[in-house]
């Protein structure tokens, strides 16, 4: 199964906002002040989404090493 690297990459991002998302939702947010739950799923999403592009700016002269071998 051959798949892009960008495509990797935006799925590990919507990935991180999903899991974000289900570990933040208000079913189980009561125990965490409304206004802190916020600040954290904002955060998280950030960070998900930064490191999914940072791994796909890295990740970009591999793919076109990989496609120069084909």
């Amino acid at each position: 199964m051959f798949f892009n690297v960008h495509d990797a990459c935006q799925l590990f991002g919507l990935l991180g906002y999903i899991v974000s998302y289900v570990l933040l939702n208000p079913l189980f947010g009561p125990m965490i002040r409304s206004h802190l739950k916020i600040l954290i799923h904002k955060k998280l999403i950030f960070t998900s989404y930064f490191f999914g592009n940072n791994l796909f700016i890295f990740a970009s002269p591999l793919k076109r090493y990989e496609e120069k071998e084909l």
